[in-house]
């Protein structure tokens, strides 16, 4: 079994591999084919794409006259907007330096199931499957974001953007933009932190952006879906006990008459069963005495039904006690002495009927002499009922966590047969993924290290303080530099080697 689950969880290293191996195959292939080499290059070169070892790159002019446009729409704005970049990206610099050496400090001293902030994410391992594509398309969402960014900054300080592009490097997908290197160099060091800084500013808005979607997609959904009188199931495993009764589209309102008002209702209800005693029903003196058909108790098995099908077993105190409260081995005790048993029909005995915990309170409610029949289950078993469909109910005997673990639900009820139940769920799902990773972009891209959008920021800063002694603005550069990027790796390698294990 553990090996079953190792390869499960490396399953997408492998498919990953195949397929960089089946490219590289067929990229070589025709490259090198004499019947297909002059039309494939042409292909290539055509459309602006290009491959190397496990990255595929595409790139493209035709976006040009739009971002010029952009940047030289309300000068005055942009530069303002702009400056607040770069006090955002040089908070952010040293913010995430802090920050990944805190996580360093906590990965290296800290107890051994400490959490690593910063850790890969790889679908099959630590990304479901089913979540993948929202991964992939919140990376290529806030990549655009970030590189327009870069380019509408460098518009609006006239250096000429040559071109965009997109790419896949291993199982990571990205953009990226073109500028003119020589009139970069050409304009202040401020003006280039403008440029620089304007990447993860964009980062961060675009998760501010989602953040605010997120919290408007009920409203916005308002007309076709209702929120806040009941959980949809959107999904139902297909070999759980429940499966045949609770498909997806039912509505559920209550779990024991816990009111299911939303997800997080719906779980609070489930943990609220699984920690409380099970709960009782009220019936009459004269029901129990009609349907009651007993047989002889085992101790050994206490069990009042001889397994049949529609009854369910059924105890409830017929003198003054009222502590029901009582464990698994006291009840198997002194069942004789404190209990009497019922074999009741359970959907009769238990549907449309009143929660109680003593008799008492039914015998007060009711004005007559009444029963509190409680379910005969034992450890984690529950009998839960689940109320759907406008007064029908669902009987499920089970561990509560089986229902948490088996069936997925949604606070967005359709109003229409033609409404999709699972769309509020993908546009949250799209905003999590989309917040999580420009947040991730705006602070980590500014990590002082090589390759980085820091890097240049560190630059640009190093000449604002020294713009005259260039050996001293090397030295504190390098050394920064080195310190950043040795901080950055390790702290990836942590999170690797914690991830594979």
């Amino acid at each position: 079994m553990e090996l079953i689950v190792l390869m499960l969880q490396h399953s997408g290293c492998v498919l990953f591999g195949v397929f960089w191996v089946m490219i590289s195959i067929l990229d070589f292939f025709l490259k090198n084919s004499k019947a297909y080499s002059r039309r494939y290059n042409t292909f290539l070169r055509k459309n602006g794409i290009s491959m190397s070892l496990c990255q595929i790159r595409w790139e493209t002019i035709a976006f040009n006259r739009i971002v010029l446009r952009i940047g030289r729409w309300r000068p005055y704005f942009l530069k303002i907007w702009f400056n607040c970049g770069v006090f955002f990206g040089v908070a952010s610099m040293f913010g995430s330096t802090v920050l990944l050496t805190m996580v360093l400090l906590g990965a290296l001293f800290a107890e051994k199931n400490h959490d690593q902030l910063l850790q890969p994410m790889m679908p099959g391992m630590n990304l479901p499957w089913n979540e993948t594509l929202y991964y992939f398309v919140s990376l290529i969402l806030a990549g655009i974001f970030h590189e327009l960014g870069h380019a509408v900054a460098a518009v609006r300080e006239r250096v000429n953007v040559n071109s965009f592009g997109l790419f896949l490097f291993c199982i990571y997908p990205g953009a990226f933009v073109e500028l003119n290197s020589e009139e970069v160099e050409d304009i202040s060091p401020f003006c280039k932190l403008r440029i620089v800084c304007a990447g993860v500013w964009h980062n961060f808005i675009l998760a501010m952006f989602m953040l605010l979607f997120s919290f408007l997609i009920p409203h916005i959904l308002s007309s076709i879906y209702l929120t806040g009188s009941g959980v949809v199931v959107t999904w139902a495993y297909k070999a759980s006990a429940i499966a045949n009764e609770l498909r997806p589209g039912d509505v559920v309102y209550s779990l024991n008459n816990c009111p299911t008002y939303s997800s997080m209702n719906w779980m609070k209800c489930l943990h609220k069963i699984n920690t409380s005693p099970q709960d009782g029903f009220c019936n009459s003196k004269s029901f129990v005495g009609l349907h009651n058909i007993t047989s002889t108790l085992n101790p050994l098995n206490v069990d009042c039904c001889d397994e049949t099908s529609y009854r369910f077993c059924f105890f409830y105190i017929n003198n003054e006690l009222e502590d029901l409260k009582l464990s698994e081995a006291t009840l198997k005790k002194s069942y004789q002495n404190h209990f009497s048993y019922a074999c009741l029909p359970a959907r009769l005995t238990i549907e449309h009927k009143q929660l109680c915990n003593d008799s008492s309170f039914c015998t007060n409610l009711f004005k007559h002499e009444s029963f509190c029949v409680k379910p005969l289950v034992f450890n984690t078993t529950k009998l839960i009922r689940v109320n759907y469909k406008e007064g029908r109910d669902i009987l499920f005997v089970g561990d509560p966590a089986e229902l948490l673990s088996t069936i997925r639900v949604s606070n967005y009820v359709p109003k229409y047969s033609f409404s999709v139940i699972n769309l509020p769920e993908y546009f949250q799902l799209l905003c999590i993924y989309t917040v999580s990773i420009s947040l991730a972009l705006s602070i980590l891209n500014m990590v002082p290290c090589y390759l980085l959008d820091g890097n240049q920021a560190l630059l640009a800063l190093m000449q604002m303080i020294f713009p005259r002694n260039e050996t001293v603005r090397t030295s504190f550069t390098s050394v920064i530099l080195l310190f950043g990027t040795l901080l950055l790796l390790v702290n990836i390698v942590i999170g690797f080697l914690k991830l594979l294990t």
